[in-house]
């Protein structure tokens, strides 16, 4: 998910969402692995979060994804799985074998 957001491949959905298990996992944890799971992510959402929009935004123009969009787990509404391997999806393979 965090190289999805990375190259702006996510829904802005997500951002909130993800936020959301760290704020439901924060405080309600008796591992301390629990509580410091979350804080990094809440301080780049806090400090970042236009930036991130940003990027889904530039990435959404850039692939002629602005109108239907993309679903949650980055893929276009069309797109689908079949034994395993995302199928009916016009995002560039890098988009699930990274780049980087």
């Amino acid at each position: 998910m965090m190289d999805r957001l990375y190259k702006g491949q996510a829904n802005e959905k997500e951002i909130d969402m993800a936020l959301e298990i760290t704020k439901r996992v924060e405080g309600h944890s008796i591992c301390a692995m629990g509580e410091a799971f979350s804080w990094p992510y809440q301080g780049l959402v806090r400090h970042f979060k236009p930036l991130m929009l940003e990027r889904i935004k530039e990435y959404k123009t850039k692939n002629g994804l602005l109108e239907g969009g993309l679903i949650n787990g980055g893929w276009v509404e069309e797109g689908s799985v079949a034994n395993g391997v995302v199928i009916n999806n016009d995002l560039p393979k890098t988009a699930f074998h990274g780049d980087h």
